[in-house]
């Protein structure tokens, strides 16, 4: 059952995905009314109307925001029926995700789905239930957006999937983190970097959200974490650096220019067939850019020209 977490901050239920992923969505109720990412089945939004207008007394009418967190299907879906179920509300994802989601289903074919976690045998069969196309808003990372006497700040962490961001109600301290940081294994297990952002940009968000003042950090496949969340970001942190470092260390001697999965090479969830691409449309850190981030923050030095000639400080 959807419930309340805090006097303005709600989770939503949607129920359990096919990968049995416990897919929830959060209603932000302030003057206006926002909803932060819309479900894996396309009648997904029927049960934000219903929360609505059964425990809060407030109409389908009075959501004027449905935030993206990213966009995989347990998230966009729902979408499907927004004129149905949210006539009022606009879509509003990170501005460079915000343009790939004119056409959801190309986006989906292309991208998403080049990424470990989902198989190919259900690629159709999701992607067929996303909308064919969406009017999305871009917004600004780090530029605050009011709801009334409250306001989200939205910052891109590029992290699990292009374009992904975690929003901050300031009110509340609640920080929604999509499928970005996973709070059960405190291990990084969504590690990925892609072109909408980089290593330093993926570090500096997380310094930001360690710092901030949050009491719950609420993801979208999991139930909210009230007690632990800031070890989650700070061990994610923590192991991060290491595992690029093990990581670099297997693979060097390999030979070509492919780019790497950072989620497939440093963590043994997934099969190792998954690391190599030949693409930089979905997979964009490359081996040199992960040495340069090392060298730089002091966990490297580079000891000649070749991708070998270096000296690791840490194991």
């Amino acid at each position: 059952m959807s419930y309340q977490l805090f006097p303005k901050v709600h989770r939503i239920q949607y129920g359990f995905s096919e990968y049995g992923a416990n897919v929830g969505g959060y209603l932000i109720v302030d003057e206006n009314v926002a909803l932060i990412d819309a479900g894996h089945e396309q009648n997904s939004l029927e049960k934000v109307v219903t929360y609505l207008e059964e425990d809060l007394n407030r109409s389908a009418e009075d959501v004027n925001f449905i935030f993206l967190t990213h966009a995989h299907p347990e998230q966009i879906t729902g979408l499907s029926k927004i004129s149905k179920y949210l006539p009022n509300a606009e879509i509003l994802a990170e501005k460079s995700l915000a343009i790939q989601l004119e056409k959801p289903r190309d986006f989906l074919r292309k991208r998403a789905f080049r990424l470990p976690g989902y198989e190919l045998k259900y690629l159709d069969k999701l992607v067929d239930k996303v909308p064919k196309k969406l009017k999305v808003i871009g917004f600004k990372s780090s530029k605050e957006i009011y709801l009334g006497n409250s306001s989200i700040l939205p910052v891109l962490l590029s992290s699990h999937s292009y374009g992904h961001s975690i929003f901050f109600h300031k009110e509340s301290k609640a920080l929604f983190v999509g499928d970005s940081l996973y709070s059960s294994s405190d291990d990084p297990t969504s590690v990925f970097i892609d072109s909408s952002g980089s290593v330093h940009s993926f570090i500096k968000s997380l310094d930001f959200f360690e710092n901030a003042n949050f009491k719950a950090l609420c993801p979208s496949s999991e139930e909210p974490v009230l007690s632990h969340g800031r070890s989650v970001i700070n061990n994610v942190k923590q192991s991060f650096q290491l595992l690029l470092i093990q990581g670099i260390k297997n693979l060097l001697g390999q030979k070509g220019n492919s780019l790497y999965n950072i989620q497939a090479l440093f963590l043994n969830r997934y099969s190792p067939s998954y690391a190599v691409s030949e693409g930089k449309d979905y997979l964009v850190l490359t081996i040199s850019r992960i040495l340069d981030f090392l060298v730089e923050t002091g966990n490297a030095k580079k000891t000649g020209n070749d991708w070998s000639d270096y000296l690791f400080f840490k194991a």
